[in-house]
């Protein structure tokens, strides 16, 4: 038994800490990063205190893994790497920023498509044999330009409104975990079916229990007058005198 909670705790720890390094490229706003941190440390103690089982954890995994997060986030890599250090004006450093913004909106929301999406990420960075992106150390203006065009463009045919509100990735990688166990029902309803259900009796039932001990009540009513008459009557012969003849 000892064996077996370390190595669960060996193995959550492990991944746990891949998780938090996976995050690490998001360089997201430090509130944010620490939210989604603690967020994993509480799945992770869950699971290792049997809270969840593998298949819930697995579940989050895949949610997560397949998850417009990662791909929204790029968005904040492109504005570091790409964008801040650029030959381009202020001007079109700020249309760049309100084109990344919108771009990733659309892919967080869906109303970019998957196919698209990956199409204009393919324009930065190329995929290796695990599917993991490999994104160029860096572009020319031209090259950036010709990017934030297309990124525009797609977020235009998609419908993305001209100004959008930042994206904050602690509440989409909240959402992510939540909807992963909600399939298996999630942790409140578990804790509702586990409390004893008030039951009632229909009204009907009810009435029939009144109508049953008013029955029983008036029942034992008269048996008491007739034991009383009784008895008033055997003290009565009691105390007659005796006829002699």
């Amino acid at each position: 038994m000892w064996v077996a909670k370390n190595g669960r705790g060996v193995a959550t720890d492990f991944a746990v800490s891949a998780m938090k390094e996976g995050l690490e490229e998001l360089d997201v706003p430090d509130d944010q990063r620490k939210r989604m941190h603690g967020r994993i440390d509480d799945v992770g103690q869950q699971f290792k205190d049997e809270k969840l089982d593998l298949e819930q954890v697995m579940a989050i995994f895949e949610r997560l893994s397949k998850s417009p997060i990662l791909p929204a986030g790029v968005s904040l890599f492109v504005k570091r790497v790409y964008i801040r250090d650029s030959g381009l004006d202020e001007e079109e450093k700020a249309a760049a920023d309100i084109a990344i913004q919108r771009f990733s909106r659309g892919v967080i929301d869906g109303s970019i498509p998957e196919a698209k999406r990956e199409a204009v990420l393919d324009m930065i960075s190329t995929k290796d044999v695990n599917g993991n992106r490999q994104f160029e150390q860096e572009l020319t203006d031209e090259e950036l330009r010709d990017f934030l065009q297309t990124v525009t463009e797609t977020a235009d045919e998609a419908g993305v409104p001209a100004e959008v509100p930042e994206i904050n990735f602690a509440d989409e990688f909240d959402k992510a975990i939540d909807e992963a166990l909600d399939e298996f029902g999630g942790p409140e309803l578990i804790d509702e079916l586990a409390e004893p259900l008030p039951i009632e009796a229909p009204e009907e039932l009810n009435h029939e229990a009144s109508e049953t001990e008013d029955d029983e009540v008036s029942d034992n009513a008269e048996a008491g007058d007739a034991q009383s008459t009784e008895t008033e009557s055997s003290e009565l012969e009691s105390t007659e005198p005796a006829t002699t003849e």
